[in-house]
């Protein structure tokens, strides 16, 4: 069962963000508009999700530009305008990026997945109940990496777990019914209904 999160093809960077300069800017001196310009890269690269935990952006109580290697604390100040450092995340409450920002939270990034770069259905795995565990078999460095994404997001939270497992509840109802089809019709007449709701299901937070 895969519930989130997924690998990430990123686009090229957009054009404004060659004009601030690490040292010149800060972030606060990035226009509104070219933020809505990042914006709209960010749902063509995570369809409108969360990068992170998958969430629909539309449906969060916040959203905000984030930088994977943080700009304050552990600072790379170097990467503070590199396209390849930020993603669009939710700022739901006590997950996520929320999570991630605390102050006090101590962790090292490089022990982080980055979604456009690594793939994470090679650490985890989405369990049907909205559970998430590193993925079996890993080796030291790898198992460290998918444990410690999963406490610096708290992908485990239980509010999150719920909605996953609502989510995958009801993508299962849909495959139960495809069965059911399956055994009782040629394939001709539900492989269109399957193919159509597995490109539909792909789009959806927790597909």
């Amino acid at each position: 069962v895969e519930a989130a999160m997924h690998k990430l093809q990123r686009p090229a960077a957009p054009r404004c963000l060659s004009q601030y300069r690490q040292g010149q800017h800060d972030w606060g001196a990035v226009s509104s508009i070219d933020k809505t310009t990042m914006w709209q890269l960010f749902d063509q690269m995570q369809h409108g999700r969360c990068a992170y935990c998958e969430s629909a952006i539309s449906e969060v109580i916040g959203q905000h530009i984030e930088h994977f290697f943080q700009r304050r604390q552990r600072a790379r100040p170097e990467l503070i305008f590199d396209w390849s450092n930020l993603f669009g995340a939710c700022l739901n409450h006590g997950y996520c990026a929320d999570h991630k920002d605390q102050q006090t939270l101590v962790y090292n990034d490089t022990h982080l997945i980055k979604p456009d770069i690594d793939d994470p259905d090679d650490f985890f795995v989405f369990l049907e109940d909205g559970k998430v565990t590193p993925k079996n078999g890993l080796n030291t460095a790898d198992h460290l990496r998918a444990t410690e994404t999963i406490r610096v997001f708290k992908l485990d939270s239980p509010s999150l777990v719920g909605k996953r497992a609502a989510a995958v509840g009801g993508q299962w109802q849909t495959v139960e019914e495809l069965k059911d089809m399956a055994a009782e019709f040629d394939e001709a007449d539900w492989r269109p209904l399957y193919d159509a709701e597995l490109a539909r299901a792909s789009t959806e937070p927790f597909c």
